[in-house]
């Protein structure tokens, strides 16, 4: 597979879990249109993201779907953004899916939250490493 990125991704290091009620936990996806959880954010960046997911998802969908934060940002804990599905691969260690997505849309108070978000995790990176 080519390499389409263009911006450096940040690695998601916390193994997330859906919560008591079928919601997503920390880094979960969720799609708006059908209210379920979708997967959990394995890597970011500021213009996309990879998921992992239970079930296939198609190339060239667009979805809109909201991002669960592991803590308040900007007196929220979500993120809403419109994607393209770039590319789904199947796991190779279970039954599950890789897919790639680009973000098309996402509003002002959401692009905040966003960089705040990679702002905070890029300290934790450079933090770990050090």
């Amino acid at each position: 597979m080519d390499e389409r990125r263009e911006k450096e991704r940040i690695p998601i290091e916390t193994e997330s879990q859906t919560n008591e009620f079928g919601t997503g936990g920390i880094f979960g996806v969720t799609n708006l249109e059908t209210d379920r959880l979708i997967g959990h954010m394995k890597d970011i960046s500021s213009d996309g993201f990879q998921l992992k997911s239970w079930n296939p998802i198609r190339e060239g969908a667009i979805l809109c779907l909201r991002l669960r934060l592991p803590e308040r940002i900007a007196d929220n804990l979500y993120v809403v953004f419109d994607v393209e599905c770039q590319w789904c691969a199947n796991g190779t260690d279970d039954p599950s899916y890789f897919a790639g997505f680009k973000i098309c849309y996402i509003t002002p108070s959401n692009r905040k939250r966003m960089d705040l978000l990679l702002q905070s995790l890029g300290k934790n990176k450079t933090t770990a490493k050090g």
